[in-house]
């Protein structure tokens, strides 16, 4: 059975979800097909008046501190290396659409790996450069992730 798992790259949870789907799918017999997103912009889009992301603080469980606590928690019982991302010289639109210029799904989970690798297991900053050293593994240049870039939402870079 294939079953769909959309993935955040800038999410802390979805790095985590990413760790443990090829143990389910060994035990299910299934498949999962990777597609990136912006979990972010898919919740303002679904909560366009009251995005977490956009509001002061009404929970405790959107506090930074806390979040990033609660993800080494988890990072430590599923036994996977965990850093917080330094995604500040990158937009998770970016790394979402990069992923997308490789058409076929399972380069495409690995490129989605690699860039969690980086990012959340190793805390190396995320920035274009990093990223085109990551795609180039997957046939991709920079030329062709920047097109697909200014195609998309990202069209700033």
């Amino acid at each position: 059975m294939k079953i769909s798992a959309f993935l955040g790259l800038g999410s802390r949870y979805s790095y985590l979800a990413s760790t443990q789907l090829d143990r389910i799918a060994l035990e299910t017999g299934s498949e999962f097909e990777w597609y990136p997103v912006n979990s972010i912009e898919l919740i303002r889009r679904a909560r366009p008046d009251d995005s977490p992301f956009d509001q002061p603080m009404l929970s405790g469980q959107y506090a930074p501190e806390f979040r990033y606590q609660d993800a080494r928690r988890w990072a430590a019982h599923y036994g996977v290396a965990y850093h917080e991302p330094d995604l500040s010289s990158i937009d998770p639109n970016a790394l979402a659409l990069a992923c997308w210029c490789q058409s076929d799904h399972k380069k495409r989970r690995s490129l989605m790996k690699a860039i969690y690798a980086e990012a959340f297991a190793k805390g190396v900053k995320m920035t274009l450069d990093v990223l085109e050293v990551i795609a180039q593994d997957f046939g991709l240049t920079r030329e062709g992730i920047i097109e697909n870039l200014q195609g998309g939402t990202a069209s700033h870079l």
